[in-house]
């Protein structure tokens, strides 16, 4: 891994206003450029809005697609990588996605893997747990629901990933108790068990649903350290957009995998057999 500096955006997403979105992207990233940010992270759902109802696959799209390509324009513009969340349509069936792309096109494609008992009517659950070569790192993309399993995320690490993106939709409406919430601090530990680092953000809101609802969401982000320790979090009471910009050191990294008992090396596998069976 070499120093990278990240941008992480809670971004107001509009239910369907598919090129609202990506404008809104267009602009935030112009922001995270000029701060000097390399990659720049979008919470879940990002580019099609977040609906659990029968009618938001009319606004899924296909990846590549026509906004994929957008994202891809968008990051060449900026001369940054983009990693965004998208509704995906593919051969009949829907994902909850996130995609990385660079100025030269799509780096790859996560489908959420554990999809909770909400969304299983309306998405299908994605089966690979891939890492991304950035060129100054490497990067492993969980999505939400995903952050909660501990095996997941593990896989990424043992898989190489250095840095774990982890977007997501959480409601509510209290920003700074989202940030001290119990999930928060699992996310952290996520990165202390792994040495890696952790970029989280959050949906901001509210968002009117096109069937009279509101979804609420305080937003908010935060970079912890592979210690677990927190470097950057976005400030301010209440729900609204909100951007940090934090830089992750190669030597922070390399500091907590050097250490003789470093959780990862020390493992077991041999013991571990029961997690993976069928229950």
């Amino acid at each position: 891994m070499q120093d990278i500096r990240v941008a992480a955006v809670a971004s107001l997403s509009r239910i369907g206003e598919i090129q609202t979105n990506l404008e809104n992207i267009r602009q935030w990233s112009a922001k995270a450029k000029e701060q000097g940010a390399e990659l720049v992270v979008f919470p879940e759902l990002s580019v099609t809005g977040f609906w659990l109802h029968r009618d938001a696959h009319r606004y899924a799209q296909p990846v590549p697609g026509p906004a994929t390509d957008t994202l891809v324009q968008i990051a060449s513009e900026m001369g940054v990588l983009l990693v965004a969340g998208i509704s995906e349509e593919c051969q009949g069936r829907y994902y909850n996605a996130h995609v990385l792309v660079s100025p030269s096109g799509i780096l790859g494609t996560y489908r959420k893997t554990h999809i909770n008992p909400y969304e299983s009517p309306y998405y299908y659950e994605g089966n690979s747990l891939s890492v991304f070569d950035i060129g100054k790192a490497r990067v492993g993309i969980s999505i939400c629901n995903d952050n909660l399993y501990p095996e997941n995320l593990a896989v990424l690490a043992l898989k190489g990933a250095e840095i774990l993106l982890m977007p997501f939709a959480y409601g509510g409406s209290n920003h700074n108790l989202w940030l001290a919430s119990s999930a928060c601090a699992a996310y952290r530990t996520r990165g202390l068990d792994l040495g890696c680092f952790v970029v989280a953000v959050n949906n901001a809101g509210p968002v009117p649903t096109p069937d009279g609802e509101t979804n609420r969401y305080p937003g908010g982000a935060f970079v912890s350290d592979p210690e677990g320790e927190i470097v950057a979090r976005t400030q301010g009471m209440g729900p609204g957009e909100k951007m940090l910009v934090a830089d992750l050191r190669a030597k922070a990294l390399h500091d907590r995998r050097s250490v003789p008992h470093f959780t990862l090396r020390l493992r077991r596998p041999e013991l571990y057999g029961r997690v993976s069976e069928l229950l």
